[in-house]
């Protein structure tokens, strides 16, 4: 009797806990992702916020995912657009993946670029 009690109880812990393991595997899978997307995303505004202003029209339209990030998000497609603001330029980059099959997951990062009769400050 005391075997076939224990053994519901291990079945009932177990159809309880399956599902949040999995479900816990996927949200550490998804955010080891937005973490790699976020970096490539900081790295290539960086790299773009050096350029001077009549090359960056022409990076942005080069603009793809490192060898990594196409290796590790399926469907990574790197994209910018550049913007007349009030004090310059917006410079905006998004990077977008394909997290689970019919769903899309994105990271946009913007930065602002002075005018070009100011200097850049260098951080």
């Amino acid at each position: 009797m005391e075997a076939i009690v224990a053994f519901v109880l291990l079945s009932g812990a177990l159809t309880f806990a399956t599902p949040l393991i999995i479900q816990h595997s996927r949200l550490l899978k998804a955010q080891r992702d937005y973490r790699l997307a976020l970096d490539e995303v900081s790295n290539a505004i960086d790299r773009l916020s050096l350029l001077p202003a009549d090359e960056l029209s022409g990076a942005l339209t080069k603009l793809k995912p490192s060898e990594l990030i196409a290796a590790k998000l399926p469907g990574a497609e790197l994209q910018g657009e550049l913007d007349d603001a009030d004090i310059g330029q917006r410079l905006a980059l998004r990077l977008s993946w394909q997290q689970l099959p019919g769903s899309s997951t994105s990271v946009l990062l913007a930065t602002w670029l002075p005018p070009a009769s100011q200097p850049r400050v260098e951080p």
